[in-house]
């Protein structure tokens, strides 16, 4: 009332005379009951303002006041309101709260505003000490309620959790095992690969010496025919060398030349017995193709 009072002093009696009944409104307040099934008589501000010449001088505060009193508006449990965000701070200050967790309960009764808060505050009782003791064991049932649920809540996490973690364990230990014997398949692998490759270049190795054995056998092969063939002349070529000899029309000079001949022939046929055996491959001199040319 004191900003009432102090308001008084900035009117005169023709500026009261000079405004309507429009006019004569500084500030106003609308509120309404709702219904619900919490048993609570619920009081809902829905609009609170003040003129703007007149802001400041307390009137939407005094208007509060107002609804606060029950000889005024009637018995009330909760008033609620949704408060615009720039108007949080003053709400607050007029003892309105804006705890989630408090007003989530009156969320479902009161239609929500766009950018706005809910608020609410808790009208003090006038319950008899048997009804507060009432409603203390009641609240007290409530939560041993909820605190039996919640253990229980939490105990069934607490064994999901060491379940959890067992699974963990033996899939870690799974993934440990497999990986080590992954590692050994691998080494095994690899060392089954060098063997393999190595078999390979003996293989290739070995196709290539079967090449050179078959070429040497078939080397031998005419070697021993050339040997074979080699014998009979040689014997023919004593024959006809010891008739040279006896020929008394033949020079020594002739003579030397036919032994000449003769020895070479004979190391030619040494050295094609040593091929055809295999013991060693020497160059093999046609000597015998060349005698008849220096013969005659």
């Amino acid at each position: 009332m004191r900003e009432l009072r102090c308001l008084e002093k900035y009117i005169t009696a023709a500026e009261v005379a000079s405004v309507s009944i429009r006019d004569r409104i500084l500030a106003a307040a609308s509120w309404e009951y709702l219904e619900n099934p919490l048993g609570q008589r619920l009081l809902q501000l829905t609009l609170i303002g003040a003129r703007l010449k007149y802001q400041g001088y307390g009137l939407a505060h005094h208007l509060i006041k107002v609804l606060k009193d029950t000889d005024f508006v009637g018995r009330w449990d909760a008033l609620v309101v949704w408060a615009g965000v720039d108007a949080r701070e003053w709400f607050l200050r007029q003892g309105f709260t804006d705890d989630r967790i408090l007003n989530s309960r009156y969320e479902k009764f009161v239609q929500k505003w766009e950018d706005s808060i809910l608020m609410s505050i808790t009208c003090a009782t006038d319950a008899t000490d048997t009804e507060l003791d009432g409603k203390i064991e009641r609240w007290r049932k409530k939560k041993v309620e909820e605190y039996a649920e919640n253990l229980h809540l939490i105990m069934a996490m607490r064994e999901e959790i060491q379940s959890i973690r067992h699974k963990l364990y033996i899939k870690d230990a799974t993934i440990h095992f497999l990986t080590e014997e992954k590692n050994q398949l691998t080494k095994e692998r690899d060392s089954l690969q060098r063997d393999l490759d190595s078999c390979r270049r003996q293989r290739s190795l070995c196709s290539q010496c079967s090449k050179q054995e078959q070429q040497i056998h078939h080397d031998m092969r005419n070697y021993q025919t050339f040997v074979k063939r080699l014998n009979p002349d040689c014997s023919e070529f004593q024959t006809v060398r010891g008739h040279f000899l006896g020929n008394e029309e033949f020079s020594n000079v002739q003579v030397d030349f036919i032994d000449k001949l003769y020895n070479d022939a004979q190391l030619a046929a040494f050295e094609a017995r040593i091929v055809a055996s295999g013991l060693n491959s020497f160059p093999i001199m046609n000597m015998y193709s060349s005698i008849p040319d220096k013969l005659y």
